[in-house]
């Protein structure tokens, strides 16, 4: 059992109070019970795609970088360098989890104890590390790795805190703080609506939400519109993990770019009737497999998706602005014969 004293206040938000623990672990401690909810960079962009598109999400974190975990560890190896800066925990196990006010002389103390069990299965730590993996790593494979650090502690018997309230704290500290890679930025805003992707002042969903809807749909779906989906796991949402592109060398696009192509070349425009994300997701992978099938061109000199020497982006861009703009006028073609 590892138990530390703590100092506790409550933020009341909308009626509702939300318990904060301030207090100190060593990094070494903090390792043995904590865990980084991340996804890896093995991880499928479909994989991705389908986590930020059923909450609540799961593995909303970023994948460790060894090279910075690595750099704390030596740096405070070497003499006279102090670690100020809190680590932002949260309880994922409330079950081994116990807080008491400490009692000195029967009288209660403004001080808790915050005591959590370390008999667990592996991989099933009972906290989360919301801000600060990177430290804690680094921290505990260093020479200080029994000084203390300072600790933000979320936790409330009463289930006021729920998993997808830590991961939108997580967007908001670090989309906010340090940067995260511009993918994971991305779809992790778009998942808890932050910035572009807020929604609007009857509560509906952003002409950017729709457009990075659409994108990671048109990603995760095996089929859109009744026939095999030629973008399957083919957009880039694993920041760490190339892609491969939807046919052939051609139609290989991040999902900033496919996102931001919706929104100026369809949701930006002036449409009667907007289709909803998961029908434009359809009406672009069946034209571009309409396109696929159509070109006679030898598939190496084809401008679409051929070799180096005649691929270019420009027609990919254009095809898919001439299927969105058409779209805009007509809606889909009858029976989606593209």
């Amino acid at each position: 059992m590892i138990s530390m004293q703590t100092l506790r206040s409550v933020v009341t938000v909308d009626d509702t109070p939300y318990p904060l623990y301030v207090g100190f672990l060593s990094a070494a401690e903090l390792a043995r019970i904590t865990d980084v909810p991340s996804f890896s960079d093995e991880e499928g962009h479909a994989d991705i795609a389908r986590n930020v598109l059923n909450p609540p999400l799961k593995d909303w974190q970023r994948p460790l970088i060894d090279d910075r975990w690595k750099a704390i560890r030596d740096r405070f190896s070497k003499p006279r360098e102090l670690m100020p800066n809190p680590i932002l925990l949260a309880v994922d196990k409330p079950e081994c989890v116990h807080v008491n006010p400490l009692v000195l002389h029967e009288q209660q103390t403004p001080v808790f104890v915050f005591e959590v069990e370390e008999d667990f299965e592996a991989g099933d730590r009972p906290l989360w590390i919301l801000d600060g993996q990177h430290r804690v790593m680094g921290m505990s494979a260093s020479s200080q790795a029994d000084n203390p650090i300072p600790i933000v502690l979320l936790h409330d018997s009463n289930a006021n805190y729920s998993p997808e309230q830590f991961a939108r704290i997580f967007a908001e500290v670090t989309t906010q703080a340090t940067a995260l890679s511009p993918l994971h930025n991305e779809w992790l805003s778009y998942a808890f609506r932050l910035s572009e992707y807020e929604p609007g002042a009857e509560n509906e969903d952003s002409e950017a939400w729709k457009a990075m809807d659409a994108t990671a749909r048109l990603c995760e779906a095996t089929y859109l519109g009744g026939i095999s989906n030629i973008f399957h796991d083919s957009i880039q949402f694993n920041p760490g993990r190339d892609v491969q592109p939807a046919v052939f060398n051609g139609f290989k696009f991040t999902a900033i770019e496919l996102k931001d192509l919706f929104l100026r070349s369809y949701y930006k425009q002036r449409v009667s009737a907007p289709l909803e994300p998961e029908d434009l997701a359809a009406q672009i992978s069946i034209s571009v497999r309409a396109l696929r099938d159509s070109v006679t061109t030898d598939s190496s000199k084809c401008v679409f998706w051929g070799d180096s020497q005649h691929i270019s982006i420009l027609p990919q861009y254009a095809f898919l602005e001439g299927v969105c703009a058409y779209l805009c006028k007509h809606g889909p073609p009858p029976n989606n014969n593209w």
